[in-house]
């Protein structure tokens, strides 16, 4: 491996000649999976002679599983096929040698450990199958992410709205990994699929073993973090920020010690440099503690001392915030975005009940059709009964705090988001979601205590998640899903040299240079219209036609091309229109 890591281009042009030159780069990770391999057939050769067959096969099954749908989920080109089994022959070796440790130095596995970990391997591959194409703020990240450091951090500070922590780690990534879609999407699919053993974890902590594995079956299928695992963004390590700030307090408040403080103010301090609403879910924390104050719970001193350290932490980011909000104000933006929502809940109104009850169902049950969103939030008299039912059952100054984390912050944007609607989203209060499949865990554990309708309960509610992520990921109508990425295929297989792509939104730049990769000029239908060469084509490409500005863009559009071209096609993919006319 650290001969083929000197110079990989030059080895594999040498050996297999000049037009694999290219795949150079992939060497150093297939002759390290190689490698791996090699290892692995050494340590399962040696459980099968010592008697273990058997648990041999229970590594090896399992790892077989993964590396096809890591193969699915990746795609067939070489790239894809280095990074698969780089990816399942470390997974094989590291299983392998557990199998074959010598046993004075073999750990005993609880029983326990292993379903979970069993959880977080079918999550692992729920994740890696739900695969969709880059949404246009994935790619704006992903443009920014090439810069350089100082140039990416002061694009942020002049044209961005978000804290700088994803952008940093996307940054490391790129330059590790490249800016293919996995590459630039494994810091969320880790940290979704680190959610389903923290989840236990904390569950187990807080509550009891039960709900701890009812947490972790539930995470495991639960449609957001499905979803956010498969998106180049800030939001599945909200969630786990969330939950660790969680989970520490409430050790906090059972008397930890240094440990435990230490751990919240990190998770914390992450939380807001990861999403500045994240200061809704730590002030709703410091709420809580000042209530613990007041009851004699936490000393004052010490908590004055660990809030100091966490305001220290916090300090950078105040002047980096302020210039965003003043470049964003002077811009006219006033830090409105655009919001992934296709036809959305209550278009350019103040969110109301329906919108509080479309994004409830959206942290459980995932996105959906707003058909389906319509008649799920008409269902709330049946979610108020089951409410109803569980009052008194658990109830416990734990259980108090995780419900406030999880609504407090969402209400408290609810109410901001009477003066600007776009902020009352779930995803800017999507710590709340781990919070959720916590309670759920814990509804279903304690509302019955026999083992056997306990199982059935719990099944039953994975059954109604489970249908939840399948109609997210495969209903096409799913307003959620841009596909920019075949939109932008078809165009490139009936365009040629000289052509023009005309397109609107202006923002729609990035991820349309992201997947376009024949030199076809682009242009922002709002500059004006192009005029191709004669014999040449032009194609309109126009998404967000649920704002009227875009709308009225593009039928002016259509309307005057139509009176000088002629109109060779239209298609239509997920939220985007495409217009192919001809000179």
């Amino acid at each position: 491996v650290a001969v083929v890591a000197v110079s990989p281009g030059a080895l594999v042009t040498l050996i297999f000649g000049g037009r694999y030159e290219e795949v150079g780069a992939l060497a150093v990770p297939y002759v390290l999976a190689m490698a791996l391999l090699g290892v692995a057939r050494v340590f399962v050769a040696h459980a099968c002679a010592t008697g273990g067959a058997r648990r041999a096969v229970f590594v090896l099954a399992p790892v077989a599983v993964l590396h096809v749908a890591l193969l699915v989920a990746l795609g067939g080109d070489a790239a894809g096929v280095a990074t698969a089994t780089l990816i399942s022959t470390t997974v094989l070796t590291a299983g392998a040698a557990a199998i074959a440790m010598p046993r004075p130095l073999a750990v005993r596995i609880p029983r326990e450990y292993a379903w979970v970990a069993a959880l977080a391997l079918g999550g692992l591959v729920l994740r890696l199958l739900a695969t969709r194409g880059i949404w246009l703020d994935e790619a704006t990240e992903i443009h920014q992410a090439q810069m350089s450091m100082s140039g990416m951090l002061e694009n942020l500070r002049t044209i961005d709205v978000h804290p700088p922590l994803h952008h940093i780690i996307l940054w490391g990534t790129v330059r590790l990994l490249g800016t293919g879609e996995f590459a630039v999407r494994v810091p969320s699919l880790i940290a979704a699929t680190a959610m389903i053993p923290l989840i236990y974890a904390a569950a187990r902590d807080i509550y009891d073993r039960r709900a701890g594995m009812a947490a972790a079956t539930l995470a495991s299928v639960a449609p957001f973090a499905v979803w956010y695992a498969d998106e180049a963004r800030m939001y599945a390590l909200f969630m786990v920020f969330a939950l660790l700030a969680l989970w520490m307090q409430v050790r906090i408040l059972r008397g930890g010690g240094a440990a435990a403080w230490i751990g919240y103010v990190v998770a914390a301090a992450a939380l807001v440099y990861t999403q500045y609403f994240g200061l809704l879910f730590v002030g709703t924390q410091q709420l809580a503690f000042a209530v613990a104050i007041a009851r004699g719970v936490v000393p004052l001193r010490r908590f004055a001392a660990w809030s100091a350290l966490l305001v220290l932490l916090i300090a950078p980011l105040v002047p980096f915030a302020l210039d965003q909000f003043a470049a964003n104000e002077s811009a006219g933006r006033g830090f409105q975005q655009p919001a992934q929502a296709g036809g959305s809940v209550e278009p350019g109104a103040a969110p109301g009940a329906y919108a509080a009850l479309t994004n409830l169902a959206w942290a459980v049950l995932g996105y959906h059709s707003n058909a389906t969103m319509t008649a799920l939030a008409a269902m709330w008299p049946l979610g108020l009964l089951l409410a109803l039912s569980l009052l008194g059952r658990g109830r416990s100054w734990p259980t108090m705090l995780v419900v406030a984390c999880a609504l407090v912050p969402g209400i408290g944007l609810f109410v901001l988001g009477q003066l600007k609607p776009f902020v009352f989203e779930v995803r800017y209060f999507i710590g709340a979601v781990p919070l959720a499949l916590m309670l759920i865990a814990r509804a279903v554990t304690s509302w019955a205590r026999r083992p056997v309708v306990v199982a059935g309960t719990c099944a039953a509610v994975v059954a109604v998640m489970g249908l939840g992520l399948a109609d997210q990921q495969l209903n096409g109508s799913n307003p959620r899903v841009y596909d920019f990425k075949s939109a932008v295929s078809r165009i490139q297989a009936r365009a040629e040299p000289g052509d023009v792509i005309a397109f609107t939104p202006p923002y729609l730049d990035h991820v349309i240079a992201y997947y376009e990769d024949e030199g076809l000029r682009m242009r922002p239908l709002e500059n004006g219209l192009p005029e191709p060469r004669r014999g040449h084509k032009l194609f309109l490409l126009a998404s967000f036609q649920d704002k009227p500005q875009y709308r009225k863009a593009t039928q002016d559009a259509v309307r005057k091309l139509s009176r000088r071209h002629e109109l060779v096609r239209r298609d239509k993919v997920p939220q985007i229109l495409i217009w192919e006319f001809r000179r």
